[in-house]
């Protein structure tokens, strides 16, 4: 599991509603590929494997959450420390092999230490986005 704040992604499922309105919600994904909702999107695709670990997860996840103390609490507070450290581990792991990801390696350096230092601008959230769709076509 891997953290990314959900302002710097297209909305992509039945999640935005509830992020809109401050619904607390977990979203996951393992991204997209280029027959994504497309008719060449058939089920001998599904890496059922995964499937089987993601439903394991998700019920530990529920169970954990649902004996923890206290009350939730909707946080209303950026990640961008999560979301960045997320995206320079992809990009480190996949720069050995595309110039693109290399190239989004050294952006999210310059973007972690902009986020040391103060809140990160609206631009510089802008590039986070523009980030994650890139590196998602340049390998979907």
């Amino acid at each position: 599991a891997r953290r990314l704040d959900a302002d710097v992604i297209p909305p992509l499922s039945d999640y935005e509603p509830f992020w809109r309105r401050r619904v607390p919600f977990v979203f996951l994904t393992c991204g997209r590929s280029r027959v994504y909702h497309t008719p060449l999107d058939t089920p001998d695709l599904l890496d059922l494997a995964k499937i089987e670990a993601t439903a394991r997860f998700l019920a530990a996840l529920a169970r954990d959450a649902a004996l923890a103390p206290g009350k939730r609490v909707y946080a209303d507070a950026r990640d961008d420390a999560g979301t960045l450290a997320t995206l320079g581990e992809l990009a480190s792991t996949l720069a050995p092999f595309s110039l693109d990801a290399e190239r989004a390696e050294k952006t999210v350096r310059e973007l972690q230490a902009a986020a040391r230092k103060r809140p990160l601008s609206e631009r510089e959230r802008g590039a986070i986005s523009s980030l994650i769709i890139g590196l998602e076509e340049a390998f979907a």
